[in-house]
């Protein structure tokens, strides 16, 4: 009976599921933040424009000079943190496409939509409700406009990804890139013509120091007068009870006396 011998069935391992590790999470949530963060802070930073070109549009307690230096010092470090962290991201899903249907992965690109979504539908909320109450103002229009502007950029870049495979994701971010880069180039370097540089701004501190002096001394010198006028007001009004009461007993011994002397 000869011995057959069966052929040996090969069979490709089944392929290892991609790795969803700490670094993959961490290195989402920070591209994230610093995504919200820069849009913010550049919405803040146009908005400031705005309120300079119109200062009666401003509030009381606002500061356009204050939120434009410190949208300037926020661009100037979250947006390259956030270039680096969305380059880094993009070569990891074309090195690794599974990844795309993780939910590290997925979690903040539907978040974003969501979430600039909602922005949206409330700016236009804000935009009809005015436009019926007929206060349509010229701040009022370029701001609104200005977040839908940034707002819908940001979702048509995140719709544009989610669209695509993964091994396109870095022709499509290098072509969103180099506009915003520029964009954002643009906002901080007129950022820094208005507020001035740094040794104005601490030229402008001391002014401020020294006009709040001013107006501590003129309130003390205020409230010592009102005290002053205060204490000195019951005394001059006795003074004047006083004087009047003389003036009264004259005239009685006057009237007194002229009687006695008249003939009867």
């Amino acid at each position: 009976m000869s011995q057959q011998t069966s052929p040996e069935v090969t069979s490709n391992p089944p392929s290892a599921a991609p790795n969803n590790g700490p670094r993959d999470v961490f290195l989402h949530l920070l591209a994230i933040i610093a995504l919200y963060m820069g849009v913010i802070e550049l919405l803040a930073m146009l908005f400031g424009f705005v309120e300079l070109a119109f200062p009666k549009s401003s509030g009381k307690w606002s500061d356009p000079l204050g939120s434009i230096r410190f949208a300037v010092a926020t661009l100037m470090i979250v947006f390259p943190v956030y270039i680096w962290a969305a380059r880094f991201i993009v070569r990891d899903l074309a090195a690794n496409p599974d990844k795309i249907n993780l939910w590290t992965c997925r979690c903040p690109f539907y978040l974003t939509i969501f979430l600039g979504a909602v922005t949206l539908i409330v700016d236009l909320i804000w935009l009809f409700y005015y436009l019926l109450e007929d206060q349509l103002a010229a701040p009022f229009l370029l701001k609104v406009a200005t977040a839908l502007i940034v707002i819908a950029a940001v979702l048509f870049y995140y719709f544009a990804e989610i669209g695509q495979s993964p091994l396109d994701f870095s022709s499509t971010a290098r072509k969103f890139a180099y506009p915003a880069a520029f964009l954002v180039a643009v906002c901080v370097a007129a950022g820094f013509i208005v507020s001035g540089p740094p040794m104005h701004q601490r030229f402008v501190r001391y002014d401020d120091a020294r006009v709040a002096d001013l107006k501590i001394l003129q309130e003390r010198i205020l409230s010592y007068w009102h005290i002053k006028k205060a204490r000195e007001f019951p005394d001059e009004i006795a003074h004047r009870q006083h004087m009047g009461r003389r003036l009264r007993i004259r005239l009685e011994l006057g009237t007194r006396l002229g009687s006695q002397l008249l003939p009867a």
